[in-house]
């Protein structure tokens, strides 16, 4: 901020503390109201289609899910070592949790 003689002061202003209202699991919160909002909408559609909703639609899906959603689906295109990386794995036997090539993405690394 300017002074009255119109320079700018140098000081540093020290922030102590929260610098952010928000709290840790505010990104797995957000994707549960996310998943309940979806949900619904699904609910509404089957009922307006005259249909019966699938009971197991979106039910128990959490965040880390779609990690080990994408982590298997990158497995067909990456080799191990650098899907870790783009993963951010440091240990191979953590890894191999998530990584579930399919038999013919393995049988066509053969050929």
């Amino acid at each position: 901020k300017p002074s009255k003689s119109g320079e700018r002061s140098s000081a540093k202003i020290r922030v102590t503390g929260a610098f952010f209202s928000i709290r840790g699991d505010a990104v797995t919160r957000a994707f549960e109201r996310a998943v309940d909002r979806a949900r619904k909408t699904y609910e509404q559609e089957c009922r307006d289609a005259g249909r019966t909703p699938d009971a197991k639609y979106l039910i128990d899906l959490r965040f880390h899910d779609l990690r080990h959603e994408a982590t298997s689906r990158l497995a067909s295109i990456f080799p191990m070592h650098e899907l870790a990386k783009i993963t951010g794995h440091r240990d191979p036997r953590m890894l191999m949790r998530y990584y579930h090539p399919s038999a013919e993405d393995l049988a066509k690394r053969l050929r």
